[in-house]
Parts: structure tokens; sequence; C-alpha cells
């Protein structure tokens, strides 16, 4: 599946020709719509997640594709269980700085790090020596290797149980 992300990874699409899985920030939709108060608040924290699942998969699960037979849990349970885990959510650009350490860091870091990885793909390692006093390079290289420990987001899980 392919993935494209939308908004500074707001909305994160992975897609096929014949399926499609979305995640997105449900308070951000509901600010937009200008929905009341309570219920942004009530959106807080919350990732939805839609589905589209092929047809062949909807036969598979029910031959007569009755509506009644698939807006169920357990047809949810069969087609997220088919999906999760091929959906890897990679890192949120080339130079491998997710969404979470940009949250975690100060803007300053943010883009010495990013202006550091533009150099080095520009110049190379042996280019860029010459930019920088020999501590100053030393800690733009820490920083790159706390990306390489980290480089995607975790696994999504769910939790069937919690689904009434």
């Amino acid at each position: 599946m392919n993935t494209v992300t939308y908004n500074q990874v707001e909305t994160v699409i992975s897609q096929n020709k014949s399926k499609r899985i979305q995640f997105y920030d449900k308070e951000k939709e509901c600010r937009d719509k200008k929905c009341s108060p309570e219920v942004i608040g009530r959106a807080w924290g919350l990732i939805r997640m839609e589905i589209s699942p092929p047809d062949y998969e909807m036969k598979e699960y029910s031959t007569s594709r009755q509506a009644e037979k698939l807006l169920t849990k357990e047809f949810f349970m069969f087609v997220t269980r088919k999906i999760i885990p091929h959906l890897v959510f990679q890192i949120v650009n080339e130079h491998g700085i997710t969404s979470d350490w940009i949250m975690s860091h100060s803007i300053n870091k943010i883009e010495t790090l990013i202006g550091f990885c533009e150099l080095m793909q520009v110049y190379g390692m042996g280019g860029i020596r010459g930019f920088y006093k020999e501590s100053t390079l030393d800690n733009r290289m820490k920083l790159v290797d706390i990306l390489k420990n980290n480089p995607c987001l975790p696994s999504l899980d769910i939790d069937y149980s919690l689904i009434g």
C-alpha cells in the first residue's frame, strides 16, 4: 500500500487500487466544522480511522454483502486484522525526523538538525567538516544518532476488547 500524508502528517492515508485506510485528527475536524466546544472537547486526543475494504474482502466475509452483516464488530475485526500488520507509520520526512521528536524539541534544535541534514546531503561528510568546529560537528552527529534509534512510529495496536 502507498502512504500519503497531508497537513504536516495531520492526515495519513494508506491505499492501493482496492483498499484504503485513513487516519486523521478528530479534534481538528471538529474545529474546522465549527462544532460546539463540548464536541471539540470530547474529540480531543482522538484519531479517527476510516477503512474502505475491497469488494473481495466483503464477499469473503459475507457473500450477500448486506450492511447488517458488514456493519458489525466482527467484520471490523476481520478487516483490521488483515490490514493493521501491513501498516508502517514511516518517518515524517526524508531526514528521519518524526512528529514526536519535533513536538518534544525547540524550534532552534529542529532547524539546526534539518539544516545539518541538508548540508550532509549536498556536501557529504567530508565536505561539511570545513564548515564546523570539531565540537559542533560532534554535537550535530549526536542529533543525527538520536534519529537513527527511532526511525518510525510505534506500530498500531487495536484493543478489540474495548469495542462494544
